[in-house]
C-alpha cells in the first residue's frame, strides 16, 4: 500500500476492483479475518479502488466464516463501507 503502514493485501486485481487474501487459518478459532477487512479498508483510503475481497481458506473456511459474528461483520462492512466480502475453500482434488 502507499500509506507507510506497510500492510500488504495478498493479491490485488484493479480491472475487477478485488482484492484476494490468502487465509489458510480461517478455519482456526483465531484468524486474521477482521485485520484483513481493515487491511483493505485503509488500502481504499490510500486510493485503491476495492469493491470485494476474497478469502481463500482451506476446507471448514467457509463453514467457521459463517458464524453470527463473523456474519455481522461482514454485514457491517458491506452496509457501511459497500465492501462485498466472499468466503472460497481450496479443494484437493481426488483422483
Amino acid at each position: 500500500m502507499r500509506d507507510g503502514t506497510k500492510f500488504a493485501i495478498d493479491f490485488y486485481f484493479p480491472d475487477e476492483r478485488t482484492a484476494v487474501e490468502i487465509a489458510f487459518g480461517l478455519d482456526k478459532p483465531n484468524t486474521e479475518f477482521e485485520r484483513d477487512i481493515f487491511k483493505c479498508l485503509l488500502a481504499r483510503e490510500s486510493g485503491l479502488e476495492i469493491e470485494r475481497l476474497i478469502f481463500m481458506g482451506k476446507p471448514g473456511a467457509i463453514n467457521k466464516q459463517s458464524g453470527p459474528g463473523q456474519m455481522a461483520i461482514r454485514s457491517y462492512v458491506e452496509r457501511r463501507f459497500s465492501l462485498k466480502i466472499d468466503v472460497f475453500e481450496i479443494q484437493q482434488e481426488v483422483g
